[in-house]
């Protein structure tokens, strides 16, 4: 049997411009248009309301068709029934409530308007977003994993094969110290590096210089540097010390601070340089010796530097001085250098040593 083509047009029921009574109710007298009125008790016992050798009259006929092809119109206009308290539902029916479609999970379901326990919602493209529930969203980017907690969470990671074995190695955070404080590690934290330097050293002052003399210092010297890791002995949090830069004075420079990860590592800080005389040209100020040697404890020392390796400064002539200027950073850049020498000419007051800068710790925290 071929295809069907569906009726062009607003479909209405047999009988519809019946004029007069020429249609009434099945077996009645009286005219209805509405589809309730149809189904009399007379309807529903059919054609034995005629008696025998009795032609039915043409008002039943109309009646019969009418309420016939009036559900049929239904069909198509509704194209799902609406649901009513009276209709026995059966598990996989499908009926409509305020412009929503849903499916009975039940058989002999009567009186249990949906939504209930007996229904569910039919998903359509109007009401498929508001429906869905325990699905994933792409455009929230796995939040609804997040906003279920952390227990949720690992079970999904583990579920996907994401143990914490699979994590490890992973960059957690990364925390930076300008100032003495409590290093406290990121919750998962396994192991970490720590970087550090201590503070750089002063220059020393410059004495007072008469006609034909001059002046000069050696810079002071960078402070120690550390790189290490550590897997053990920080969980509890671990006491940070900044060194501070030595600071110039009238006399030989003061060494900068050490820069201290608790007592796992300690970056000394770098002398300063001595104090220059006045120099009658061509003259030198001699260097001071290089910081000592950062220490590392119960961890593994990945890289190190000791400071300035510093030359003497020198004046070749009245007013050209050479090696007087720091030309090397740390490995943390401009953290922990020495201070830059000073320099003076002839008949020149007594000049203050120049002051290095403060030390620096970082810690990275992997998994």
């Amino acid at each position: 049997m071929s295809k069907i083509e569906r009726y062009a047009g607003n479909l209405r029921a047999f009988g519809s411009n019946a004029q007069g009574l020429e249609r009434t109710l099945f077996g009645e007298t009286t005219q209805a248009d509405d589809l309730t009125s149809q189904v009399t008790s007379s309807f529903l016992r059919g054609w034995g309301i005629v008696g025998p050798s009795e032609n039915p009259s043409m008002e039943d006929f109309n009646a019969a068709m009418y309420t016939m092809s009036q559900f049929i119109a239904y069909q198509h206009q509704m194209g799902i029934p609406e649901w009513d308290a009276l209709q026995e539902y059966y598990s996989g029916s499908i009926c409509v409530r305020n412009g929503e479609a849903y499916l009975s999970l039940v058989d002999s379901n009567i009186g249990s308007a949906p939504p209930s326990a007996k229904w569910t919602s039919v998903l359509t493209a109007k009401n498929a977003l508001a429906n869905i529930s325990g699905f994933l969203k792409s455009a929230n980017n796995l939040s609804e994993i997040a906003a279920a907690g952390s227990v949720a969470q690992a079970a999904a990671q583990a579920n996907i094969g994401l143990t914490a074995s699979k994590f490890s190695g992973r960059l957690l955070n990364t925390q930076t110290f300008t100032s003495t404080g409590t290093y406290t590690p990121t919750t998962g934290t396994a192991y970490i590096e720590v970087e550090a330097v201590g503070g750089g050293g002063a220059s020393g002052s410059l004495s007072a210089t008469g006609a034909g003399q001059g002046g000069i210092t050696v810079p002071g010297s960078n402070g120690a540097y550390a790189f290490a890791s550590f897997t053990t002995g920080f969980s509890s949090g671990v006491s940070v010390v900044i060194g501070s830069g030595g600071v110039g004075i009238f006399g030989n420079g003061p060494a900068g601070g050490s820069t201290a990860f608790g007592t796992l590592l300690s970056c000394p800080g770098g002398p300063g340089s001595f104090v220059s005389l006045a120099i009658t040209p061509p003259g030198y100020t001699s260097p001071q010796p290089g910081p000592a040697i950062p220490t590392v404890t119960g961890g593994t020392l990945i890289k190190s530097g000791y400071g300035s390796l510093l030359n003497p400064a020198v004046i070749l002539a009245p007013g050209v001085f050479t090696n007087y200027r720091l030309t090397t950073q740390t490995p943390i850049g401009t953290f922990g250098l020495g201070a830059g020498g000073q320099i003076s000419n002839a008949s020149a007051v007594a000049l203050i040593g120049a002051s290095g800068s403060s030390g620096y710790l970082i810690v990275r925290e992997y998994s």
